[in-house]
């Protein structure tokens, strides 16, 4: 009996792909944050308090828009198997794809911060994929199986459609990183020293700067 074809990412879903920036989110967090959401800290000098308000900024929510982009696109993955005995199954899923890319501020340690020149120093983690999300409402199913393939799944209760949709989530990860559709780590230090830095520093009384 045959194996699982290795899932492939279907020719249109290129022409699909959307990519959003959140920009308009982040110039909303900057707002809010003038308004009071980011508090000047004005105290003297020690490393451990500049450490604590630094992981304290990097949790919140509104950065997760500075850091992250959102793609969407139509995969499919396939499934061919069977024998000259039992016959074939032949079944191609198809449906979209949402999926966040970017940075994990959450992995930002504070092994990951220094203190250099009067300047704190944070070093962010590569870009990945971090969450994916397969709308099952725009699953579209195609199969052909042979009697007794049919009757083989009646009996063991197979579940082909389920496989497909959990091999449909790995596909989208995969997508990702040989489409190239991550961001770059330069942009994301980019966006985080033009954004978020200066909010930093108001806080910590310091300069900022992400590599």
């Amino acid at each position: 009996m045959g194996t699982p074809n290795e899932p492939r990412a279907s020719t249109f879903g290129l022409r699909g792909l959307l990519r959003v920036v959140g920009v308009v989110v982040l110039l909303a967090f900057g707002a809010v944050a003038a308004r009071g959401l980011v508090k000047l800290r004005a105290a003297p000098f020690e490393w451990h308090t500049v450490q604590d308000a630094t992981m304290e900024f990097l949790r919140q929510e509104q950065l997760l828009f500075l850091v992250t982009d959102r793609v969407v696109t139509r995969l499919d993955v396939s499934l061919k198997e069977g024998s000259l005995l039992m016959g074939w199954r032949e079944s191609v899923l198809i449906g979209t794809v949402e999926f966040f890319c970017g940075i994990d501020l959450a992995r930002i340690g504070p092994d990951a911060l220094a203190w250099q020149d009067g300047t704190v120093v944070v070093t962010v983690p590569d870009p990945e994929v971090l969450k994916v999300a397969v709308d099952t409402g725009s699953l579209t199913l195609f199969s052909k199986r042979s009697g007794l393939i049919a009757l083989r799944d009646q009996l063991s209760k197979r579940d082909v459609r389920a496989e497909l949709e959990r091999q449909l989530e790995v596909r989208a990860r995969a997508f990702a990183r040989e489409e190239r559709l991550l961001p770059g780590r330069d942009d994301m230090v980019r966006r985080l020293n033009e954004w978020a830095a200066p909010l930093l520093a108001a806080q910590v009384n310091a300069g900022v700067r992400f590599r």
